[in-house]
């Protein structure tokens, strides 16, 4: 689990593009419909998703030839703790799209007037996340890798369940 703690640093860059831009578009958007300017609130938003996406999907790209440098900058030595930190920093940054779109999503739910939604949906992606921690960990081969991969798992989860609950607010909402 060290590698996991040596890794916060990548995984906090990763999030926080989703936080930030979820975080600062949503207060927009909500500046906006409280003006009636649905047009202009429905393209910032699009905007937002589009930038959190492309800057994940760099985030990816960099993954596989970044991972060790940033690894061995993250661990002092070059033991298997370094090996370990690559592995889960690599798949982490792969699922960079999806996990920042989630972050960013989120945090729209509350200018939908739907905080209880939000928080329900942190509070299950992290127990799911747990228990995919103890499967992966426990019985599969996969190790750390495992780990990161059940966290970019719950984030593809969380996105399907997003996309349903927007669905539901546009439906109701109209």
């Amino acid at each position: 689990m060290s590698a996991v703690t040596l890794s916060l640093p990548v995984e906090t860059i990763v999030q926080l593009t989703g936080y930030c831009l979820g975080i600062g578009g949503s207060i927009a958007v909500g500046n906006m419909l409280g003006k009636r300017d649905k047009e202009g609130a429905s393209k910032l938003f699009s905007a937002t998703f589009i930038v959190t996406l492309v800057v994940g999907i760099i985030f990816s790209i960099c993954a596989l030839p970044a991972a060790e440098p940033v690894a061995r900058l993250l661990v002092s030595g070059d033991g298997v703790l370094t090996g370990y930190t690559r592995d889960y920093i690599r798949v982490s940054m792969l699922g960079a799209p999806v996990i920042g779109i989630g972050l960013m999503m989120v945090n729209y739910l509350g200018v939908e007037n739907h905080p209880e939604l939000a928080s329900a949906y942190l509070i299950a992606a992290n127990v799911i996340n747990l228990v995919l921690d103890y499967i992966f960990l426990r019985y599969t081969p996969l190790g750390i890798t495992g780990a990161s991969l059940s966290t970019v798992l719950v984030s593809c989860l969380q996105w399907e369940f997003l996309c349903f609950i927007s669905a539901l607010i546009s439906e109701t909402s109209t």
